[in-house]
C-alpha cells in the first residue's frame, strides 16, 4: 500500500531543547514549543532556519517537522546521520483559502507540514531544519523532533482523512442562508491490524502516556513519491479517544486509531 510503513512520533525532543536561529524578536523561537497554532516563530526574511542538538539513539529513525507553517519548501541537515530525506515541497493548490490569511489560516484549513527524516548514527545530533517562502516572511507554529515508532506491519486499506468544519448556517427571514464561518481542522482514522508483541508493548505505552491529552505526529505515507499524498495523510494532533488493543489471535494484536488536529 505504501513504500514505507507509517510513522508515529509521540515524544517531542524539541520541547526540552535549546533552539537557535535568527528570528524576529517579537516572535521568538520558544513559540515553536507550544500547540497554539496562532503563536508563531517568524524569521526576518524568506527563510526560517532553526538548529538544536538532541540526544539520539543510533540506528533509530527520527522525524523533524515544522507544523502549521507558511513555508512551501525546505531542507534538513544533521551533524551525524544517514538516510537523510529530501524535504518535499508543499503544493500550494492543496491550501487555497481566501477567507483566512496569516496565522489565522492555520485554523481554517491551511495547516501545512514541512517534514524530513534521518537515521541517527551518533548519540548526540545537531539538527537544522530550514523552511522557505517565495515572498514575505517565513514562519512556523510548531517544531517537532522525535524518534519514530514504526510498526513491523503497516496499516491496512480503509484509512480515512477527514475535515471538520465548525461553520454554522442559519436561514434569515428573507430566505437567505447566512453562514458564520468557523474553524476547519483535519482528522485521521486508521488501524494497526497486525501488532507484534514488541509493537503491542510500544503502542500500549504510547496510549497510556499520551492518552487524549498529549499531542503526537503521525504520517501514514512517509517519504512517499507522491508528495501531495504524504502531505494529506500526516497530522499533528491528539487522540479523540484512547484506543483499546484487541488480542486478535495467538500471534497478533490490533488497534483502531482516531486523531484530530490540534
Amino acid at each position: 500500500m505504501a513504500s514505507n510503513n507509517l510513522r508515529i512520533v509521540y515524544t517531542n525532543l524539541a520541547d526540552a531543547a535549546t533552539l537557535s536561529g535568527t528570528v524576529n524578536a517579537s516572535f521568538p523561537l520558544d513559540n515553536l514549543k507550544n500547540d497554539n497554532k496562532g503563536t508563531v516563530c517568524k524569521a526576518t526574511g524568506t527563510s526560517l532556519s532553526v538548529s538544536t542538538t538532541v540526544t539520539t539513539v543510533v540506528g533509530t529513525k527520527y522525524a523533524v517537522v515544522f507544523a502549521f507553517t507558511n513555508c512551501t519548501s525546505g531542507s534538513l541537515s544533521v551533524s551525524a546521520g544517514s538516510n537523510i530525506s529530501t524535504v518535499p515541497s508543499i503544493a500550494a493548490d492543496l491550501f487555497t483559502n481566501s477567507a483566512a490569511t496569516g496565522v489565522y489560516a492555520y485554523s481554517y484549513g491551511n495547516a501545512k507540514y514541512l517534514t524530513g527524516y534521518f537515521t541517527a548514527t551518533s548519540t548526540s545530533t545537531t539538527i537544522t531544519l530550514t523552511g522557505n517562502v517565495t515572498s514575505g516572511i517565513a514562519e512556523a507554529s510548531r517544531l517537532i523532533i522525535g524518534p519514530c515508532f514504526i510498526p513491523k506491519y503497516n496499516t491496512e486499506y480503509g484509512l480515512q482523512v477527514g475535515v471538520v468544519d465548525s461553520s454554522k448556517s442559519q436561514r434569515s427571514q428573507a430566505g437567505n442562508l447566512i453562514t458564520d464561518n468557523g474553524t476547519v481542522n483535519k482528522t485521521l482514522e486508521f488501524s494497526l491490524p497486525y501488532l507484534t508483541e514488541t509493537d503491542r508493548d510500544i503502542w500500549y505505552q504510547i496510549i497510556k502516556l499520551n492518552g487524549t491529552k498529549k499531542s503526537m505526529f503521525v504520517s501514514l505515507f512517509p517519504e512517499d513519491s507522491d508528495a501531495k499524498k504524504e502531505q494529506i495523510y500526516q497530522i499533528y494532533g491528539k487522540l479523540t479517544t484512547v484506543p483499546s488493543i484487541t488480542y486478535a489471535n495467538p500471534i497478533a494484536y490490533n488497534s483502531s486509531v482516531s486523531i484530530e488536529e490540534v
